[in-house]
């Protein structure tokens, strides 16, 4: 994909591009402004004057003033003018090469700006799906992390729920075997009593 576009990273006055142009009015500059969020497009300065904000020489973009710094926000691209063709022919007159191939290099200078455009605008897609995708993922795991303390806490309390019934079931019989042997003890008291009140008469072996 031929290159059409830079962005540069601001602090300087000069700065290159490497794709051709037809017109200088086709290069088009622009510094992202902090404060407003928005791309602020700057105007190239009138012949031999320094009235606006740059000069093109050569292939240099010089800016009258260092640009604020940043990281790629300085860019510079081409949108080449299609509103009129870069050659007119009229009736009676020759058809020069150099015509035709102004006329060609404008149609196909204007097809690699739109195939660019259509990059960058499916790649910024490409990465707000990603982000997108990104938001739901977490989203998801918070969802199974809180799902997976509840199962945490419903297993802890029916796990204390079952220590606390078998805590019941033991302590009940403890009780009824105390029960049993308090009974099976005064049982034997009671056989062991023969000779009235007071008196007591051991078992015959």
């Amino acid at each position: 994909m031929a290159t059409t576009e830079h962005f540069k990273n601001g602090g300087g006055t000069s700065f290159s591009f490497v794709f051709p142009i037809l017109a200088n009015s086709d290069l088009k500059v622009e510094i992202y402004n902090d404060t407003t969020k928005v791309w602020d497009l700057k105007t190239e300065n009138t012949s031999g004057q320094t009235d606006n904000d740059y000069t093109i020489s050569n292939t240099n973009v010089v800016f009258n003033s260092a640009t604020p710094s940043g990281t790629g926000n300085v860019h510079i691209y081409r949108n080449t003018n299609v509103d009129n063709p870069a050659a007119v022919y009229a009736a009676g007159s020759s058809i020069r090469a150099v015509d035709l191939n102004d006329n060609q290099t404008q149609v196909l200078y204007s097809t690699q700006e739109a195939a660019n455009q259509k990059a960058r605008a499916q790649g910024a897609a490409d990465v707000a799906a990603l982000k997108a995708q990104g938001e739901e993922f977490r989203f998801n795991a918070q969802e199974n992390r809180e799902e997976a303390n509840l199962e945490r806490l419903y297993a802890e309390q029916l796990n204390a729920e079952s220590r606390g019934e078998a805590a019941r079931d033991l302590k009940a019989q403890a009780a009824t075997a105390a029960i049993g042997a308090v009974g099976q003890t005064a049982a034997t008291l009671q056989g062991g009593f023969t000779g009235g009140p007071g008196l007591f008469t051991p078992p015959s072996r």
